[in-house]
């Protein structure tokens, strides 16, 4: 759930620094957001920005994430 919440934040479009993201997505902090990115994406995010490209595909479309979490 926190890495889905983690593409809808990022899906928005909204400029912000990785540590941000990284609470208001849910984690402790920010080596936890990229530990657990690393695990499920097989690389940080400063090596794939998760905003565009095929990467995103993979996962639950912001909207959806947006309409069963409520805004953020």
């Amino acid at each position: 759930m926190r890495f889905q919440n983690l593409l809808r934040l990022v899906g928005e479009g909204v400029l912000r620094e990785w540590t941000s993201l990284a609470l208001e997505g849910g984690y402790a902090d920010q080596p936890h957001m990229v530990r657990e990115f690393r695990e499920f994406a097989g690389h940080t995010p400063a090596e794939q920005r998760i905003a565009a490209g095929e990467f995103g595909s993979y996962f639950v479309s912001p909207r959806r994430i947006a309409a069963l979490l409520g805004p953020s």
